[in-house]
This record gives C-alpha cells, sequence and structure tokens, in this order.
C-alpha cells in the first residue's frame, strides 16, 4: 500500500486550521470541479470517515447554493494563496456565525452572499459544515476572519 500524500497546504499564521481548509476546499472545488474525490479523501482525513463525508457533503451543497443562488459570482483566490479574498472572509465568517449560532450576524451575511431563492439552503449547508468543522475540533474565529 502507497502512502498519498496530502495536497492541503499547511495553515497560514493569519488562518485558524479549520480556515484553511475550507479554503483549500471550496478553493480546489471551484478551480477543477472533477477535484470533488480529492477533497472528500482529504476532509476524511481530517476529520475522520465518519464525520469527513458529511463534512464533504455540507461543503459541496454550500458552494452549489453559493455559485446558483449567490448575488454575484464570488472571486476566490488560488488553491495555495496565504490571503482570503473579501469574499472567502464573508464565507468564513458566515461558517463561524453558522458555529456560533449568531442569527443575526448569518441572515445579514446571506442578505450580502445570496439571492432570496437560495437563503434557506444556503442557511442549512453553513449550518452543517459548521457542525461538522466544530466535531473535527475547528471552531472558526467569529471575532476574525482571515
Amino acid at each position: 500500500m502507497s502512502v498519498v500524500p496530502t495536497l492541503v497546504p499547511p495553515p497560514q499564521p493569519s488562518l485558524a486550521p479549520g480556515e484553511a481548509l475550507v479554503l483549500w476546499a471550496l478553493r480546489l472545488g471551484a478551480a477543477q470541479p472533477a477535484n470533488g474525490p480529492l477533497i472528500d479523501q482529504e476532509l476524511s482525513l481530517a476529520y475522520g470517515p465518519l464525520d469527513g463525508p458529511p463534512a464533504a457533503g455540507a461543503l459541496a451543497r454550500l458552494a452549489a447554493t453559493l455559485e446558483r443562488h449567490g448575488r454575484r459570482k464570488l472571486r476566490l483566490a488560488h488553491p495555495a494563496e496565504a490571503a482570503p479574498t473579501p469574499d472567502e472572509r464573508a464565507v468564513l465568517l458566515l461558517l463561524a456565525a453558522s458555529q456560533a449560532r449568531d442569527w443575526a450576524l448569518r441572515d445579514a451575511l446571506l442578505l450580502w452572499l445570496v439571492r432570496p431563492a437560495g437563503r434557506d439552503a444556503a442557511a442549512r449547508a453553513a449550518l452543517a459544515l459548521g457542525a461538522a468543522l466544530d466535531r473535527g475540533g475547528h471552531a472558526l474565529p467569529l471575532a476574525r476572519v482571515g
């Protein structure tokens, strides 16, 4: 059996590990949709075989909802880029607000990011992804994102 090296870049000093993992997965999926199996594999390595697939599914649902119902096309950086774009910061803050159950902040971000038809789906996906990140020990910082 051969060892497959991980492609997830190490966390940057300005990003929490959970933030770096989410950004890497969002960016890689946007850059090449065929990378879904690689993202699933990395999330399973990070969160285990029980929590990895639900995290990957929630991430895929959130990305699809943002793509389909976003107010505009989100600007995402290259997967290896260290600094998050303003749009990526908004998505990270959406996840942090969902984890913290700060519904007012979550709803404000949903208003900013998503058209009305997709807000419920985006809220459910963000809550599911936030819960998966929590179970994996990655609470995203609410006060500082990026």
